[in-house]
């Protein structure tokens, strides 16, 4: 022990935000790489021929490196759930659904916010949608 007490009924929460932002896990952390995970996957299953070496990136997967979920005992039971229901919204807006940025956005993203450590959606932030 460290002598570090905690209360009981307080909350300890670990930063995700350092960990995923490290150069020395992820190349340029700060760049918007849609196919990060993708090129992370394929270059794990080339230079190993175990499928399970691969799925470290899946999008359930937990790790030191990857704290969306948690980690340990007290990684999300729900994680396989939830990224399910993620990847069929993104289906049916993407296939049902033409988006853009309002012409006020200039082109750029809109900032996320950081509120105690998490990096959340900006939710004043706007999409334009027309259905197709």
């Amino acid at each position: 022990s460290n002598g570090v007490c905690v209360p009981a009924g307080e909350m300890v929460q670990a930063v995700a935000t350092g960990v995923h932002k490290d150069p020395a896990h992820y190349p340029e952390p700060l760049e918007f790489k849609p196919w990060r995970f993708y090129d992370l996957t394929q270059a794990e299953a080339k230079d190993t021929y175990d499928p399970r070496a691969a799925a470290k990136y899946d999008i359930v997967s937990t790790s030191p490196t990857y704290l969306t979920w948690g980690l340990g005992r007290h990684a999300c039971p729900g994680r396989w759930y939830a990224a399910m229901i993620m990847k069929h919204l993104m289906t049916y807006l993407i296939l049902h659904y033409d988006l853009k940025l309002p012409d006020s956005a200039k082109g750029k993203r809109p900032d996320d916010w950081v509120i105690a450590g998490a990096c959340i959606p900006n939710t004043s932030a706007r999409i334009l949608l027309r259905r197709k």
